[in-house]
């Protein structure tokens, strides 16, 4: 492929996240036009001199309203590539599956195929069925049942949402030592605003639902990432362990080193042959003695993607070769010994830990080891103007960054 060729153009939402500023920066690259939409007046990636076109947008929360925006773009062939950045987008895009040009179609995901990844109690019973621990779960579905399940619970516990679709992003979920702390933690969660139609398909997820807390979550999680593609599997693969998170113990990374870990690779690959066909994917695992246990499966361009572009793997060049019927070639191994963060929320976890103690002078000597070390940052290779509004973006609601932290239970 050469860089005169004339590339069909793709839509790319949700810019102010390091994943779509990474693919953005990617193909803009390269030469592939992209086009911006947002819902907000100046996203990050409006700002990157690879955003050839800007339009508004409903915003893909807003389920109806986005639905039929995308609906109408898609018939008059405006859009025609969609870049899957979250859970959500990747929902919209796979019930409007038969709109998309031939070509595109089989590099998108089916509504079973979706709901199976994204929709924990069937992601864990297929794993179960195909001979992949999880963690032991349990799904009450009303304040009677938790009280009623609380005094046997093995705690610690989680409490999280069975899925992000409905509830949306902002509700994590929380870690409970006690039946005191499980009871005035766990609670019927409602619809995100605009998500009341995904909520009413789906009225169980209302509900969280409740698992064993493994020793190891809280600074050893490994995950499988890469892009399969449906003419040739697995095509680019790399694992990492995530070492911190925000908020703790419940939350997205905010840092990653690399790992080569024969089981997590196992692991993974098993769960992708028999959920996906194409895409990306980011599979996390908790690690119990020589056990990998399944717990998420993310099928969309996750954050820490621009640590796979530095490891050699240019997912987002691959993804988009798949768009155009291309059969894609595997990839070599992904490069070891490289670190990856975001820099707002490691830097702020880190002093908010110093400051609330105990233990200063272990943590202090932690955090100046990590600081001398060095890694990849989330917005890798973006302009700086691109980078400084992505990291900005976060400290919007500087008491959300700063209160998970002061508050988190040793």
């Amino acid at each position: 492929m050469t860089g005169k060729r004339k590339y069909p153009a793709i839509a790319i939402f949700d810019t102010e996240y390091p994943s779509s500023l990474t693919i953005l920066q990617a193909l803009g690259s390269r030469g592939v036009p992209v086009h911006v939409y947002s819902g907000m007046r100046w996203p990050a990636g409006r700002m990157s001199p690879y955003c050839v076109r800007f339009a508004p947008c409903p915003s893909p929360v807003q389920f109806n309203a986005f639905q039929s925006w995308l609906t109408e773009k898609l018939q008059t062939r405006e859009i025609q590539r969609v870049v899957p950045t979250t859970d959500l987008l990747a929902y919209h895009c796979a019930l409007l599956r038969e709109l998309f040009p031939e070509e595109v179609r089989n590099t998108l995901h089916t509504l079973d195929e979706i709901e199976d990844a994204l929709i924990k109690p069937r992601f864990n019973r297929i794993c179960a069925s195909i001979g992949l621990p999880v963690p032991e779960t349990w799904y009450p579905e009303s304040l009677a049942e938790a009280n009623s399940l609380a005094p046997d619970l093995p705690y610690p516990v989680m409490i999280k949402p069975r899925s992000h679709l409905a509830v949306g992003m902002r509700y994590r979920g929380s870690i409970c030592a006690t039946p005191g702390e499980f009871l005035a933690d766990f609670k019927k969660l409602e619809p995100a605003p605009g998500q009341e139609p995904v909520l009413a398909r789906y009225p169980d997820l209302c509900w969280p639902m409740v698992q064993r807390f493994e020793a190891n979550a809280r600074q050893k999680v490994y995950s499988l990432c890469g892009l399969c593609d449906w003419q040739s599997g697995i095509v680019a693969e790399a694992a990492v362990c995530k070492t911190d998170q925000w908020p703790p113990g419940v939350g997205i990374g905010t840092s990653f080193t690399t790992l080569d870990d024969v089981p997590t690779f196992d692991a993974g690959r098993k769960i992708i042959r028999r959920f996906l066909k194409h895409g990306f994917f980011q599979i996390e695992l908790l690690v119990r003695d020589d056990q990998r246990l399944a717990i998420d499966l993310n099928p969309r361009a996750y954050q820490m993607m621009s640590f796979d572009v530095a490891r050699g793997n240019d997912l987002p060049w691959l993804w988009y070769r798949s768009t155009l019927g291309e059969k894609l070639e595997i990839q070599p191994r992904a490069r070891l010994g490289l670190r990856w963060r975001r820099n707002v929320p490691f830097h702020i976890g880190h002093l908010v830990r110093l400051l609330r103690g105990p233990s200063r002078r272990l943590k202090w000597a932690r955090y100046r080891e990590l600081l001398s070390q060095e890694s990849i940052s989330a917005c890798e290779n973006s302009p700086l103007l691109v980078r400084l509004a992505c990291e900005g973006s976060l400290l919007r609601h500087p008491g959300g960054l700063v209160r998970p932290y002061w508050n988190e239970r040793e």
